[in-house]
Order: structure tokens, then C-alpha cells, then sequence
């Protein structure tokens, strides 16, 4: 044995005497007894890795791997979950799924190691899988957050999340706002059991909540990785887009489409109806494996003009603008005072009432490089309205051409109307 040998020839090399050949004896037992555990530990390695090679093929072939997750497959829970979770057992199929409610948290362990928050039946974890609260809970902490934060453009005032709640992990404490237990809840439930009615439609919002450029909310905290408390939709939506179904997609489809326009629905749900179809037919509708090389895509599609999506957050938004007073103007010059009401006229419209000059020195602009000849001429100026009885100022501005023949209006970096008090 190579650590015997070794031992010997350092003996040799030094040249021990009778007293240090005695102890070269209880060394070489003690090297043998080191060799003879090293081998049985090599072969004790070797057996465990045979079976364990031969419990993951086994595992394989019944669809039970981890990394192979099949939402087509009856999974059994773990004794783990069993003792902890009391739906573990559940055969209870609610109304819009098609797996019941043991089948769907036997899933959640087949999933826990892609999420932030496992296992799932832990104390702190199970908030994030809708355990042990009401259905109910989540809509109203999404749908309030949502027409909150539809309520800002995102450059004069945004979204903050209001509330974070500790959360013990594994490694560290974190602290996540109230969206985190929806939308991990929503998506996972989605991997379940993705050919749902239900849990497709929760999967929709959530993933509009996450990916559309309307909605803008700002995040005040630290965690270890912002992303990963939610599934990646990316890492999803591939092998998912299989297991939904097309007609499930096109009738979520169909009930936003007809949700835009509703005449009993309020400025949120026609906003939220638009934002959802968005997606549905921008991302699921057309990657499906179902797709139909028909209208209906194109149909769908139209429904967004009609009315487009500013028109719906103008609409909403205005009822959230915050009041100022009427502003005090100053005196400008004859022609500028009329081609200026010419110009507001024209861009207000109907709802015109008068127009306000609130500087009378104009902006010069000219071009950036020589000979920099002046381009036009920029003076503020605020236009006020009157629509349903209310009066209303947007802050503009009032253009003229370099040689001052044309002048024309345009929204300045505040688009709002402001109620006036």
C-alpha cells in the first residue's frame, strides 16, 4: 500500500534504531488500519453512488425527478409534508382546476427548489403558497396595489410599496413586500396545475403585473435577490406554454377583450382588461403549440385601439390629480397674446376657456453647432378647461417658429389636467 511504503522508506532513509523500529511497528498498523478504512470508505462511496444511480433512473422512468418536473404527474407527498401539512392529503378538486389540493402542494415540493421559499409547509414559507389564508386575501392585496399604482405615471409621482414583512429563510432574514406572497403563490400554483382555468388566469396577472411597462412601483428594500422570491417567467413559460390550454388562454382573451369597452365597468377594469390582453397577445396567445393561423389574433388585437391604452390611464389617472389653484398670469405683448390664443384654442379644443401666460420672456433655442442659428422660441403657458362642469389647468407650452410666423402648443413634461380648486 502506497502510505505503508512511504512510511518504510522514511525508516530507512533516517536509519531508526531497535527503539524507533518499535514504533515504526505501531505505525505501519496504524497505516494499514488507515488503508483498510480509506478502501472500505472508496467502497462504500462506490455502493451509495450505484444506488443512487439506480433509485434516479428508477425515478426518471416514473417521472419522479426533481429536474425532470412533470405537471402531468400524481406525485406523492413526503413525510415531511404529511406531518406538517394538513391539505397534504386533500382530495378536494375547487372549482376552476383540475388537480386537487393534496395533488397541488405535492407539487410545490417538486418545485420548492426553484423558489426562494421552501419547503413550503414551513411556518414562514407557506404564507407564499396561499396556506392559511383566504382566497379572498390575495385579490384584494393585488388588485389594491394595482390600482394604486395605476394611479401615477411613474415621473411625477410613483408607486411605493407601503408594508414589508420579515421573513426567516435558510441563510438570512429578508424583508418582502405584500406583492411577494401573491405572486409566488399565483405562479406556482400556475406550475401545478397549468391546465387550470383558474390558476392560468392568476398566472396572466401576475405576469402582467411584472412585465408590463405601465405599471411602475419602486422597491425600498434589500434582498439577497430581488428575482428569485418569484419564479422567472423565463425559465417557465417554454415547457409550460405545452400544458395550457389554448381555449382557456383565447377565453381570458375574450373576457378582457369585452371588458375594455363594458359600459357597467369602472376606469380600473377596463385599464386592467387592456394591460392583460396586452400580454395575452403579445406573449401567450402566439408562441402556443395551438395556435390557429386565423383572425382571431388579429381581432383580438384590434381591440386594443379602441380606445388605446393612454386614452384609458389619462382617464383613470385624472380622477387622481392633484388639485392646484388657478395660476396668475402676466402681460405679454399684443401678438403674442393672440396667436397664442389661437394656438390653445386649437389644441384644447372644444373644452377651452381662456389661456394663461405665466412668463413673458422667451426661451431661445438654437442649434448646437456653428453658425447656431435660432431654431424657435418657447414661452410657458397654462390652458385651462372646463369639462362636466369642472374646471381644469394643463401646464404647456407655446411655441414659434425661428422667423415667427408659426406658433403652435404642445403638452409640456406635465401631460396631467389639474382640477383647479
Amino acid at each position: 500500500m502506497k502510505m505503508t511504503k512511504t512510511i518504510v522508506a522514511l525508516a530507512l532513509l533516517f536509519g531508526c534504531s531497535a527503539t524507533t523500529n518499535a514504533q515504526i511497528g505501531g505505525l505501519l498498523n496504524k497505516a494499514k488500519k488507515a488503508a483498510k478504512e480509506k478502501v472500505e470508505k472508496k467502497l462504500k462511496k462506490a455502493k451509495n453512488d450505484a444506488i443512487n444511480k439506480a433509485e434516479g433512473s428508477a425515478m426518471e422512468k416514473a417521472g419522479l425527478k426533481k429536474a425532470d418536473y412533470d405537471p402531468n404527474c400524481k406525485y406523492k407527498p413526503s413525510k415531511e409534508a404529511l406531518a406538517a401539512d394538513p391539505q397534504a392529503n386533500d382530495q378536494t378538486i375547487e372549482k376552476g382546476f383540475t388537480k386537487s389540493i393534496g395533488d397541488i402542494h405535492a407539487c410545490y415540493e417538486q418545485i420548492q427548489d426553484v423558489t426562494l421559499y421552501s419547503p413550503y409547509y414551513t411556518d414562514d414559507a407557506k404564507r407564499f403558497y396561499g396556506i392559511g389564508a383566504e382566497e379572498g386575501t390575495f385579490y384584494n392585496i393585488f388588485f389594491g396595489m394595482f390600482s394604486e399604482t395605476l394611479k401615477y405615471d411613474g415621473i411625477h409621482k410613483a408607486y411605493h410599496y407601503p408594508n414589508f414583512t420579515p421573513v426567516n429563510l435558510a441563510n438570512e432574514q429578508i424583508q418582502v413586500p405584500c406583492d411577494e406572497f401573491v405572486l409566488n403563490f399565483w405562479t406556482c400554483r400556475f406550475i401545478a396545475d397549468p391546465k387550470s382555468e383558474k390558476a392560468l388566469k392568476e398566472f396572466v396577472y401576475a405576469y402582467t403585473w411584472l412585465n408590463s411597462l405601465n405599471v411602475k412601483a419602486i422597491r425600498h428594500y434589500a434582498m439577497k435577490d430581488e428575482t428569485a422570491g418569484v419564479i422567472s417567467d423565463n425559465a417557465i413559460l417554454p415547457s409550460n406554454f405545452r400544458q395550457m390550454r389554448y381555449d382557456n388562454l383565447l377565453k381570458l382573451a375574450n373576457e378582457c377583450a369585452a371588458g375594455i369597452t363594458a359600459k357597467d365597468g369602472s376606469g380600473f377594469s377596463r385599464l386592467l382588461y387592456h394591460l392583460v390582453l396586452k400580454v395575452l397577445v403579445d406573449d401567450f396567445l402566439p408562441r402556443h403549440k395551438d395556435a390557429k393561423n386565423d383572425d382571431s389574433l388579429r381581432l383580438l388585437s384590434l381591440k386594443l385601439d379602441t380606445p388605446r391604452i393612454g386614452e384609458l390611464l389619462d382617464a383613470y389617472q385624472n380622477d387622481f390629480v392633484d388639485a392646484v389653484s388657478e395660476p396668475k398670469g402676466v402681460t405679454v405683448d399684443a401678438k403674442t397674446r393672440n396667436a397664442g390664443i389661437a394656438a390653445a384654442k386649437k389644441f384644447a379644443g372644444a373644452n377651452f376657456e381662456k389661456a394663461v401666460f405665466t412668463k413673458s420672456s422667451w426661451q431661445t433655442f438654437k442649434e448646437s453647432k456653428y453658425p447656431y442659428r435660432i431654431t424657435a422660441y418657447a414661452l410657458p403657458i397654462a390652458i385651462i378647461t372646463k369639462e362636466g362642469g369642472k374646471r381644469f389647468v394643463q401646464y404647456c407650452t407655446l411655441t414659434k417658429s425661428a422667423n415667427g410666423s408659426n406658433y403652435f402648443v404642445q403638452a409640456g413634461s406635465d401631460t396631467r389636467k389639474h382640477p383647479i380648486k
